[in-house]
């Protein structure tokens, strides 16, 4: 089974590009209101810094958003021979169980949002908007040891 990016994750982080944007839009016509009332004390520097950063911001945000749905159309995990595979296009990375420590599980309602996988060395992975969440940590638990570490946040 090929586990992928659900369409509601992808409609989720649209919204919240969405919302980013508004809540800027939201901050720069207050600091403009503001600069407008009382130039002293919300001065030009002020007023043109903020504005700038937001839409510095916003534009990495949508660039971010637009490269990540690149991404997901080519991604997908499945469940291998003692191994987790990773595919992205072409390139295929595999996890395999000797190289995961811990899970982490977040739950919300009894619906599983997303896991992270603490590896060995360090490392974090977080896997969350897949179209069966429960199904994916069954395949980690497969793949993983028999003394893997599960806990919920």
């Amino acid at each position: 089974m090929a586990f992928t990016i659900t369409r509601e994750e992808v409609l989720k982080r649209r919204k919240n590009i969405f919302l980013g944007l508004l809540f800027s839009i939201g901050i720069s016509v207050l600091m403009g209101y503001m600069n407008g009332q009382d130039s002293t004390k919300y001065n030009d520097l002020l007023f043109g810094s903020i504005v700038f950063f937001l839409v510095f911001a916003n534009i990495i945000n949508a660039f971010r958003y637009v490269q990540w749905l690149k991404l997901i159309t080519t991604h997908r995990i499945e469940l291998g021979e003692n191994t987790l595979n990773f595919f992205k296009g072409e390139a295929e990375s595999n996890l395999k169980g000797d190289n995961m420590a811990k899970l982490c599980l977040k739950r919300k309602d009894d619906q599983l949002l997303y896991i992270i996988v603490e590896l060995n060395i360090g490392n974090k992975i977080r896997l969350e908007g897949y179209n069966d969440m429960e199904g994916l940590l069954e395949a980690l638990k497969k793949v993983g040891k028999d003394d893997l570490f599960i806990y919920e946040k």
